[in-house]
């Protein structure tokens, strides 16, 4: 797992840190720490992309509602600064 920023981070007064995470690959993790970003993406975009990414395969796989998150936080992560 990756916390794309660091779990105490907060926007717009929301608690963030532990809920934007993205799982990726021992290779994936390196990479993206080492600066090598995914195609001609920044690195915060290619986050929140693969953050988003998450949500839409949990949500059409019908997943619990324990494994979402609330809107709140949905819309304080993706509306994080780049």
């Amino acid at each position: 797992m990756h916390h794309c920023v660091g779990a105490s981070a907060r926007h717009r007064k929301v608690n963030i840190g532990h809920e934007f995470i993205i799982p990726l690959t021992d290779q994936e993790h390196k990479d993206l720490h080492s600066g090598k970003w995914f195609g001609f993406l920044s690195r915060k975009e290619f986050e929140k992309a693969a953050f988003a990414r998450v949500l839409d395969l949990l949500h059409l796989q019908g997943a619990h509602e324990a494994l979402l998150i609330n809107s709140e936080i949905e819309d304080a992560i993706m509306g994080y600064h780049l």
